[in-house]
């Protein structure tokens, strides 16, 4: 009834509910003609993310994702040093976010995300899968392992490790995750033909590295 409102007069609502309630909650925003800007995941499934895709054109509205890392500054430098071709042709994006998950020492444990082993990673690897798609383009999934495993107070298991490993042509990706204690790293590290570069988002770094016109035993 609220959304019928003309007094509230609204143009675009952000979605940040349990991934569990997106699809719902966008599609009834649609219906009502309004704009949407989703938290990730899109949603929990593939048919889900059609069904939003599919009203928001019927209904002429625009339907966003929240990838807030791909506008860091750093990251930008890599994604236009990689567009103006000083990286060369793309051979190998390694994506890493090691990050303790507090929520595995205090909970609550009934939250989304740890209600199934699967959940952590529509929850955080869209993070690391998005600078992957923008960077190399749709590269199909290999392989997935999932390691380092506990059980949870609510029961369920959780994995604190994986690793996703994409790719079969010239261009190749693996993103690796832990949830576990540790150092913080939150990293994206592109090899080309012509150089690498490295962004540490987490500590807003950039590093291009590049041949010189002497070989690698002269410069070094």
């Amino acid at each position: 009834a609220m959304l019928g409102d003309k007094e509230l007069a609204l143009d675009v609502v952000h979605v940040l509910l349990p991934p569990d309630l997106h699809a719902r909650a966008t599609n009834t925003l649609i219906e009502h003609g309004l704009h949407v800007m989703l938290e990730k995941p899109m949603a929990v499934s593939v048919a889900e993310c059609e069904s939003i895709v599919e009203q928001a054109a019927k209904r002429g509205v625009k339907v966003g994702v929240n990838h807030n890392f791909l506008f860091s500054p750093v990251y930008e430098n890599l994604r236009n040093d990689l567009a103006a071709g000083k990286l060369g042709r793309i051979d190998h994006v390694t994506i890493t976010w090691n990050r303790a998950l507090d929520q595995l020492l205090f909970g609550p444990f009934n939250i989304w995300m740890l209600r199934d082993p699967r959940n952590i990673i529509l929850e955080i690897a869209p993070h690391c899968l998005a600078p992957m798609l923008d960077l190399a383009g749709p590269l199909e999934i290999t392989n997935v392992q999932a390691t380092n495993k506990i059980v949870l107070p609510n029961g369920k298991e959780f994995y604190r490790r994986w690793s996703i490993g994409a790719g079969t042509g010239s261009a190749a990706a693996t993103v690796n995750l832990s949830f576990a204690m540790g150092f913080t790293e939150q990293l994206v590290h592109v090899r080309g033909s012509m150089a690498s570069a490295t962004v540490a988002i987490d500590r807003g770094t950039y590093l291009l590295q590049q041949h010189t016109r002497y070989g690698m035993d002269i410069d070094r």
